[in-house]
């Protein structure tokens, strides 16, 4: 994660209970659904079961519902933080 974090220019450690993690790592967000959609369907073609599912996750199925609880973007692009 580190490494990821240096190449959005971010030189700390990952610290996954830091209070900003969100915000740092938001421009990621649309790239990790995509590759978890990717990882599970190929474990879904396989017909493993969910629970043996390696590596996979639905993680972002969740995600993506408390995506759309978001209300609409300002016009910066960037949403509201409660």
């Amino acid at each position: 994660m580190e490494v990821e974090l240096k190449k959005l220019g971010v030189n700390r450690k990952y610290k996954k209970n830091s209070e900003d993690m969100y915000d740092l790592l938001k421009p990621l967000q649309e790239q990790a659904i995509k590759h978890a959609k990717q990882m599970l369907k190929a474990q879904e073609e396989k017909s493993i079961p969910p629970h043996q599912m390696n590596p996979a996750t639905t993680v972002h199925l969740l995600v993506e519902e408390l995506i759309s609880y978001i209300p609409s973007l300002p016009k910066n692009g960037e949403p509201g933080r409660k």
